[in-house]
Formats: C-alpha cells, sequence, structure tokens
C-alpha cells in the first residue's frame, strides 16, 4: 500500500522537501506549487473538493488516492443524499460534476489513472441526472427597464452611496462584468473618449487567467454617471483621509502629554483604517459606511472579493419593487445578455461582448427571449394575430 494511502498510520515528522504523507497533504502542496496556474476561486474548489472526499474516505474507511471506481461511485451515492446547507435544498447536479472534475484532476495530477471516467461513474452521473434533473436556477436578467427603474429609484442627488450604486450598475451593464471583475477595476482602467464615451480595460478575468486583458465600450450616459461619482469619491477620500490623520496626530500629542489613558488601543484602530484608505487609492469602488464616511475599498478579502456588489445589487432591486430573492451579482450579465437578443444579435457577437469561451451560457441566459423572435411569433404577426 502506498505510503499516502488513508488506511496508514499517522506519518512521522517529515522534512519540508519530503513528499506529503497524507492525500490531503499532497492536494495542499500541489496548489500551492501552482500559485499562479489557477485562480483563487478555482483553487478554493479544488482544495474543498477534494478535502471532503478525503474525509468521506476516511470515514468509510476506502482508499483515496487513487480511488477506484467503486468508491466514486459510493461517494456520488453520498453526495446525492445531502443537502445544500445554505438553501436546504439536494445538492445540484451541476456542483456533483464539479466534485468528479476535482477528483479526476486529483488523480491525474499525482499520475493516477482517472476514476471517474470508468463506465460505472459515467452510468452512475446519467443516472443522477435523469434522477434530479440538471437544470439550474437562473438569476433576474436585470436588463435596460430594471436598470431604469433602479436609476430612477435612486434618483439625482449627492448622496456618495447613490453615486456609486448608480455608476457601479451602469458599467457592469455596459460591460457585462462579473462581480467579481467589479471590484478590481482601478481608476485607472477608465478612458474617457472624445465623443463622450469610455472605454474599460480589465486586466484579468475568469475566462482570462493569463492575464491578456480586455477591452469594453461604456456608454456615454454611462460615463456620465461615473465622472460624479469619481469626483466625489476623490473628494470623500481625501476629506476622510484628512480627518483620521488630524485625529491620529491630536492622539499622539495627548499620549506624550499623558492627557489620555490607555489610548494606544484608539490608536491601532485609527492606523488600521488610514491603511484601509491607502490601499483604497486605486481602487475605482469604494466602501461607504454611514454618514458618507469612506471605509477602504469595496472588495472584501477571503474567498468572495464581490460579496458587497451582490448585496448592493440586492437591496437596489428591492427599492425598485423587484424582487431581491431572484437577484444575483450575474443578473447584470444575464440582462445584458437578453437585451442584446432582443435587438436581434448573434450568439457570437453575445459571446464575445461578455467574453463567454462558449456559447452555452448566453443562450440560455437568451432561451426566454428567443421564442418571441421564432418562426411562431413571426407567423402569428403576419397573421395579425393579437
Amino acid at each position: 500500500m502506498p505510503p499516502w494511502s488513508i488506511m496508514s498510520q499517522a506519518p512521522a515528522r517529515r522534512s519540508a522537501s519530503a513528499l506529503p504523507a497524507t492525500p490531503a497533504g499532497r492536494v495542499r502542496d500541489t496548489l500551492d506549487a501552482a500559485e499562479e496556474a489557477f485562480a483563487a476561486n478555482t483553487k478554493r474548489a479544488i482544495r474543498a473538493d477534494t478535502d471532503d472526499f478525503i474525509r468521506w474516505c476516511i470515514a468509510q474507511k476506502r482508499e483515496s488516492l487513487p480511488a477506484g471506481p467503486e468508491t466514486v461511485v459510493a461517494y456520488l451515492d453520498d453526495l446525492a443524499a445531502r443537502t445544500n446547507p445554505r438553501t436546504a435544498k439536494p445538492l445540484a447536479v451541476a456542483t456533483l460534476a464539479r466534485r468528479l472534475a476535482s477528483l479526476a484532476w486529483l488523480h491525474r495530477v499525482h499520475g493516477h489513472p482517472d476514476p471517474t471516467k470508468a463506465a460505472p461513474v459515467q452510468l452512475k452521473m446519467k443516472a443522477l441526472a435523469r434522477r434530479k434533473g440538471t437544470r439550474q436556477t437562473q438569476a433576474l436578467g436585470l436588463g435596460r427597464a430594471e436598470l431604469d427603474l433602479i436609476f430612477a429609484a435612486i434618483g439625482d442627488g449627492p448622496l456618495l452611496e447613490d453615486l456609486r450604486d448608480a455608476a457601479l450598475l451602469a458599467v457592469g451593464y455596459d460591460a457585462l462584468l462579473r462581480r467579481s471583475e467589479l471590484v478590481t477595476l482601478r481608476v485607472e482602467d477608465i478612458k474617457i473618449e472624445a465623443d463622450g464615451s469610455g472605454l474599460l480595460y480589465l486586466a484579468r478575468s475568469k475566462t482570462d487567467q493569463d492575464g491578456q486583458g480586455h477591452y469594453g465600450w461604456l456608454a456615454p450616459d454611462t460615463v456620465h454617471r461615473l465622472r460624479a461619482w469619481t469626483e466625489a469619491r476623490a473628494d470623500a477620500l481625501r476629506a476622510e483621509t484628512k480627518r483620521l490623520r488630524k485625529e491620529l496626530s491630536g492622539l499622539a500629542a495627548a499620549l506624550r502629554e499623558g492627557r489620555v489613558v490607555n489610548g494606544a488601543r484608539r490608536r491601532q484602530a485609527l492606523e488600521r483604517a488610514l491603511a484601509r484608505l491607502d490601499g483604497a487609492a486605486d481602487a475605482l469602488w469604494l466602501q461607504v459606511g454611514q454618514g458618507g464616511a469612506v471605509l477602504g475599498p469595496l472588495a472584501v478579502r477571503g474567498p468572495d472579493p464581490g460579496r458587497r456588489v451582490s448585496e448592493i445589487f440586492k437591496r437596489r432591486a428591492e427599492a425598485a419593487g423587484l424582487d431581491p430573492a431572484l437577484v444575483s451579482g450575474h443578473s447584470l450579465r444575464v440582462g445584458a445578455a437578453q437585451d442584446l437578443t432582443a435587438a436581434g444579435f448573434g450568439l457570437p457577437a453575445i459571446q464575445q461582448a461578455g467574453r463567454w469561451k462558449s456559447p452555452s451560457m448566453p443562450a440560455r441566459y437568451a432561451e426566454k427571449i428567443v421564442p418571441r423572435q421564432g418562426a411562431m411569433a413571426q407567423l402569428a404577426g403576419k397573421q395579425g394575430r393579437r
């Protein structure tokens, strides 16, 4: 039995150059070595999927690396009986397929045959797909009509948060940006053209992990909203930085003169706040707190940097009378793809605009629009049927 088998005893302390003694250790070391090869979300998914499989194998007293087809089939049966802890719904077939992809990677990268390609595993997946169905819930599209409702609800006031959210939604729609792409934008990524339109440079995206970059076009009305936000953003960032530095300077003087006792904690809090503002100097989107205070970049540290973008979309949709439960960070991409389809653009053009590698997702986004342009819809028009 190989030394990394889950059936082996706990490994002895190893040197830094020794091979990991457990499958989980091998996965972590391999992912660490491939730091630049995968997107952060991909690495997190592989790590979570393979860790879950290895823990399951330990509990079932099965070997995880290499795993036999019968082990993978049993694991799929276990997954099919589980529920998503956030939604309390059974795991979707797409989730099971992703788990299989992670297991396939786990075996290939360590030189083992891929058990997920075996006939019993493929047949099990087909059976589960028939039983569960493969259709996934689609986010509500925030197209032009929905955005106009949201913009009307936001209004034209000077509140910093309103200016940011209007510009955020407008840019996301025009450039068909994912929420993770929106929060990576910098001020210097936006260039204003002579005709009032704009060019957006996206340095890296989900489908461009090599960093070749893409350009997106921004309409003049979007540029107008963006100008209002960036001007207010710069003023607010300067004002908050000045306020914090003044408070920190006053606190330092009070500490030296003995007028303040135990002020170290407050000083550390002020220094952290200033560091967040320094880190937000180039970020296009800022987090805005109560009273319009700038708190730092909109991006969140951790596995979901665009989390606040989804929260903004939901809050603004609800204020405009839309169902926030149906809105997600993909809603602008869905809505833009649907609007492009309704306007008569074909899949290749939509695929290029949204930087999709395959036409499957934009085709699915547009599936409720296409029948309205189909042969029967045109026939009804010719027949004068209203």
